[in-house]
């Protein structure tokens, strides 16, 4: 049991309750709603239109991409090892 959101999120994310997509998701609209950065600048974080991806996406896509080669050497490693 987390004793704090710091914890409860990482619990979140272990549990599959909460996807990095979302986390992403999340992080989008917490930058758009937020009154103290300038449009421009959002635009850039968040992408211009709907659903276009900005800065944050490519930071996360980066990191899928990172997590999604580890595993699959991983796999490939431990199909070969013979012990």
């Amino acid at each position: 049991m987390a004793t704090n959101k710091f914890d409860q999120l990482v619990e979140d994310l272990l549990s599959s309750e909460l996807t990095l997509t979302q986390v992403q998701v999340a992080m989008r609209t917490f930058i758009r709603r937020r009154k103290d950065i300038p449009e421009g600048i959002k635009d850039i974080l968040c992408g211009r239109a709907e659903g276009a991806s900005g800065l944050i996406g490519r930071m996360f896509k980066s990191i899928q991409d990172v997590i999604g080669a580890v595993e699959l050497a991983y796999r490939r490693g431990a199909s070969r090892d013979p012990n």
